[in-house]
């Protein structure tokens, strides 16, 4: 018996040691292009209005940093070593307002968290920010929730969710990356034709 005690101690000791013997893969962060604006292209402001953009909420599979992926509607999956490089909602907002400011349909824009005043102000959510896996290919997914208020009397002037998706061409998560890139801006640029559809009819 004493022997058998010895034996398991020294193999639990060898288990410890292999295990932490065993290299971690390294982790590999995410984030979009900083010159968005360049995709985008600049106009004279459409509207004479200041328009406010508050942080993005996102559902629950969104509110980390971690990439999402799914190969059915009933599974949810993470990369565990890609992440996006800040929580998926403070970077779909960043975006969103360097899109908009892009697109020259304001006179200004800015986050909800820097200023207060505004003529109107855009609320959103993510629904869905996904790669998707089939046999043979891949693509991403984007759902976001849009409401676009009149600041004044907290009015609802317009509330849709868009869906974009885009093709993703090789594994590598860089492209899934730039797929997400690539659907996200139409996924603000269909929302922003609804939005001056809307805005048009107050003029």
């Amino acid at each position: 018996m004493k022997k058998v005690s010895i034996l398991m101690v020294f193999w639990g000791v060898i288990a410890i040691w292999l295990y932490g013997c065993t290299p971690v893969p390294p982790t590999y962060y995410y984030t979009f292009r900083p010159d968005i604006e360049k995709n985008v292209g600049t106009a004279s402001p459409q509207y004479p209005s200041v328009l406010a953009i508050e942080a993005f909420d996102a559902d629950v599979p969104y509110q980390q940093d971690k990439i999402v992926f799914r190969t059915s509607p009933y599974e949810v999956n993470f990369y565990e070593y890609h992440k996006w490089l800040r929580p998926l909602g403070e970077l779909v907002t960043d975006q969103v307002v360097k899109f908009i400011s892009a697109a020259g349909m304001f006179q200004k824009v800015h986050p909800r968290a820097f200023e207060s005043y505004a003529d109107y102000t855009l609320r959103g959510r993510i629904k869905m920010f996904d790669q998707w896996y089939s046999e043979t290919t891949s693509h991403v997914r984007i759902q976001l929730e849009y409401a676009l208020m009149a600041s004044e009397k907290e009015q609802i002037l317009w509330m849709d969710t868009v869906e974009t998706t885009a093709p993703v061409s090789n594994l590598k998560v860089v492209e899934t990356v730039k797929g997400f890139e690539t659907a996200l801006q139409e996924n603000v640029l269909q929302a922003l034709t609804a939005i001056a559809r809307v805005l048009s009819q107050r003029k």
